[in-house]
């Protein structure tokens, strides 16, 4: 049954984000290396003491409102639960919505070079109180690391498309 809900989550997104890619939707859509679908490398993700590797870990990024971005994040844990987030971005610094999460509702960011941003999570107004790190690109473009505030690198996602 897990096995069957994932192969409809996984297709559903593909499609999703297929069409997106052949009607060139946003601006600046083919120069951004953040735009588009990451999973996650289970093999090559840390995870901490009692964590387990989910059965799915799609990160989509798309263009959203001139220079910002959406993120649309699906997970599917190891025991077949499932859950979705939403957040927008700008590299300006200022705080943006973070939709259906329990350890965030707003997240800024900024922008460090072509292949780095570092974010910093609020929750109740509180600022930086929150999950903080790094997203590192690749310079190839097909891979996303993600890096804890300690420099620790953790998840690995392979670009989907």
């Amino acid at each position: 049954m897990v096995i069957r809900a994932l192969i409809l989550v996984v297709g559903l997104a593909l499609s999703t984000v297929s069409a997106d890619a052949q009607t060139g939707t946003g601006e600046g859509y083919a120069d951004n290396p953040y735009i588009g679908t990451w999973m996650e490398d289970t093999q090559r993700t840390t995870y901490g003491p009692g964590q387990k590797p989910p059965l799915l870990n799609i990160h989509r990024w798309e263009p959203w409102d001139g220079n910002g971005m959406k993120a649309s994040i699906l997970t599917v844990d190891a025991g077949g639960m499932q859950r979705r987030s939403m957040y927008f971005l700008k590299f300006d610094g200022n705080w943006y919505p973070v939709i259906d999460e329990d350890r965030r509702d707003a997240i800024r960011s900024r922008r460090i070079d072509a292949f780095t941003f570092e974010n910093q999570s609020r929750r109740d107004g509180k600022g930086g109180d929150g999950p903080a790190g790094r997203h590192v690109f690749s310079k190839d473009g097909q891979t996303m690391t993600l890096v804890d505030a300690n420099g620790r690198a953790g998840r690995v996602y392979k670009k989907l498309f």
